[in-house]
């Protein structure tokens, strides 16, 4: 409470911004790149001379500066929010002011940033490659996301760290775990620290402005990864992904779903029960799927596949435009899923004749 009250008072309001480099800043890095990029590295004098201009590059006093800022705004929400931390953690001041404009510093704020970057690993698609978003982002993006949920389980982390605790149940688990405080100092410090550590990057995902179409209920990292990927091909790129069918189905992914669905940018959608052990470790009631983004009209669908021959056969696959995704759903606007074409295109006609009942 003390910190978003000082952080208000000090910010005049002003708040930090998310966004990195203006397109000034973006051309001169890109071009930095290019340089480097063109740098011969055939002999042990060339390697030396690239690695000496890279060295260079990384200290451009306008980078420095982005990253910093970019850091800041990263730390502020990791940053552990206690009486003797306080002074040190990040505020929009720091971000929007100082590291932008290039003022001193308040003591030990970037400091903590730094020791939060080591430990957190902070990465910025934008300061890494300014020469892709120079043209508007990548052409492919390839992934094979976790699919986990983003919350701090106590029976494997325990399972991992001591055997006693981790074989307890319930309330029991509960009470071995705060009597860690006076028992085993160590291990509640890393038991606290590796809490805290999802906390904040929950914290970040709701809160940051990152993940606005996938960061809600229970936090699942292939939502936020889908997402992330939405961002970062360009506007003629294609991104290809395996994740959960829920992408498409599930309540707390059909923002980004309509999103991309609406704007046109599914190319297709396979999905899969795992019944023939597609993927060996997987539980076989799983269901997941093949999605690729990119700009098209109409995408097309397979649904209840169980083999990669079911996506050739055309009896099985339809076409569906984000009209139609809207007219079919028009309330919880997820995915229709249909068996075959002559599915789909009956109930098209059905809907098209006859309205939805209750558009909420």
């Amino acid at each position: 409470t003390t910190l978003k009250k000082s952080n208000r008072t000090k910010a005049g309001g002003r708040q930090g911004e998310l966004t990195l480099g203006n397109s000034e800043t973006t051309q001169r890095l890109a071009a930095t790149h290019a340089t480097l990029e063109a740098m011969p590295e055939d002999t042990v004098e060339a390697i030396a001379a690239k690695r000496s201009a890279y060295v260079q590059a990384e200290a451009d006093q306008p980078l420095t500066r982005e990253r910093l800022r970019a850091d800041l705004f990263c730390a502020a929400f990791f940053a552990p929010k206690t009486s003797d931390n306080a002074t040190r953690v990040p505020l929009s001041d720091d971000m929007v002011r100082r590291a932008t404009e290039g003022q001193p510093m308040r003591s030990g704020v970037a400091e903590l940033a730094r020791e939060l970057v080591a430990e957190y690993h902070f990465f910025h698609w934008r300061l890494a490659f300014p020469e892709v978003f120079a043209t508007g982002g990548f052409d492919v993006v390839l992934a094979n996301p976790p699919w986990e949920v983003s919350q701090l389980s106590e029976e494997e982390f325990f399972a991992a760290h001591s055997d006693e605790i981790g074989s307890l149940s319930g309330a029991a688990r509960k009470r071995a775990i705060v009597g860690l405080e006076h028992m085993n100092r160590r291990l509640w410090q890393q038991y606290l620290n590796t809490k805290h550590g999802f906390e904040a990057f929950n914290s970040y995902a709701r809160e940051a402005g990152r993940y606005p179409k996938t960061a809600t209920g229970k936090i699942n990292l292939y939502a936020l990864f889908a997402e992330c990927i939405s961002q970062l091909i360009g506007e003629r790129g294609r991104a290809g992904m395996i994740t959960p069918t829920g992408i498409a189905t599930d309540d707390s992914t059909k923002a980004f779903f309509d999103a991309i669905a609406t704007g046109g940018r599914i190319a297709s959608l396979y999905d899969f029960e795992n019944r023939e052990k597609l993927f060996p470790a997987v539980d076989s009631r799983m269901k997941f799927c093949a999605l690729t983004l990119g700009r098209q009209e109409t995408a097309r669908f397979v649904f209840f596949a169980t083999c990669a021959a079911h996506l050739r056969d055309e009896r099985r696959a339809f076409t569906l435009s984000g009209a139609d995704i809207a007219l079919l759903n028009p309330n919880t606007r997820t995915c229709p899923v249909f068996r075959s074409q002559a599915d789909a295109e009956l109930t098209k006609k059905i809907y098209r004749r006859v309205p939805v009942l209750i558009k909420e």
